[in-house]
């Protein structure tokens, strides 16, 4: 993320007063838990990973393998992590010890699920720093 990206999201998450934060390893979910701890914010974060962390620090130079290794290890302590498989779930938990490791496989049988109208309903997303979506 760039500083510009930073001040964005530091100022999105400040002014929204939000419960949840849902996160992206590799994404925001570092910037979020710094921004989080900086200001005292009090949501709770969940984040999730689709690929296997170690294979997704391998493609990192040897410095941001470091970084992602230190950050995972004191910066996810209170986190909620999501991986979609078992394997991968233990592999986070190696490194983020301080947080709570869920594994959602990936994956949804819809066949129980039934479809309901949601009405006065109103979202806001924010996507790689592009901005705010309605």
């Amino acid at each position: 993320l760039n500083p510009i990206t930073y001040k964005q999201l530091a100022k999105i998450l400040r002014k929204g007063n939000y419960d949840i934060v849902h996160c992206h390893y590799e994404s925001y979910d570092i910037p979020t838990k710094i921004i989080k701890t900086l200001f005292k914010l009090r949501f709770r974060m969940i984040c999730h990973l689709h690929c296997n962390l170690i294979a997704c620090l391998k493609i990192y130079s040897p410095i941001k393998q470091v970084y992602y290794k230190i950050m995972y290890r004191y910066f996810t302590k209170g986190s909620e992590l999501i991986a979609i498989n078992q394997k991968y779930a233990e592999i986070i938990a190696k490194y983020a010890k301080k947080a709570t490791v869920h594994t959602v496989l990936n994956g949804i049988d819809t066949s129980d699920l039934q479809q309901k109208s949601i009405t006065n309903y109103s979202c806001t997303f924010m996507m790689h720093g592009l901005g705010i979506l309605p």
